[in-house]
């Protein structure tokens, strides 16, 4: 039964993760916040993927748990950017506000997705993407 629950688990996952409009979907918040807010605070925002790795990681493997030394980086982390973004842009709640959560939003599904990705990683593919990857081309073409 565990098996079942397991699999289950890794199907429900496969499915939202597989979904191709979840890319757009992610493409398209980044680009709809970066309308309301400025490149370079996009950029910072986009930069703490490695920051919610860390925290997603303790919570969704096994292996990666959080240390004193990891949590101290996550907190180091966050004061950096609430440095470059600057109090001023976190005051008020408007439209820019919202581009930010979009950015942030965007940025917390690439830490998922590398999580996921290293989840497979126990899979071997049976030939070499590049070779698919043509196939792919050859075929539609």
């Amino acid at each position: 039964m565990k098996t079942d629950a397991k699999k289950q688990k890794t199907e429900t996952i496969n499915r939202v993760m597989g979904i191709k409009e979840w890319s757009l979907i992610v493409i398209l918040s980044i680009l709809w916040g970066q309308t309301h807010i400025e490149s370079s605070l996009a950029s910072i925002l986009n930069a703490t993927t490695p920051i919610f790795s860390v925290v997603l990681a303790h919570f969704l493997t096994k292996e990666e748990r959080l240390t004193t030394n990891r949590i101290s980086g996550v907190a180091i982390g966050w004061v950096g950017v609430a440095v470059l973004i600057g109090i001023e842009l976190l005051r008020g709640f408007g439209v820019e506000v919202i581009g930010q959560i979009a950015v942030l939003g965007a940025t917390l599904s690439y830490a998922f997705a590398a999580i996921y990705g290293r989840l497979l990683k126990r899979f071997k593919p049976k030939g070499n993407i590049g070779d698919y990857q043509n196939l792919k081309v050859l075929i539609e073409f």
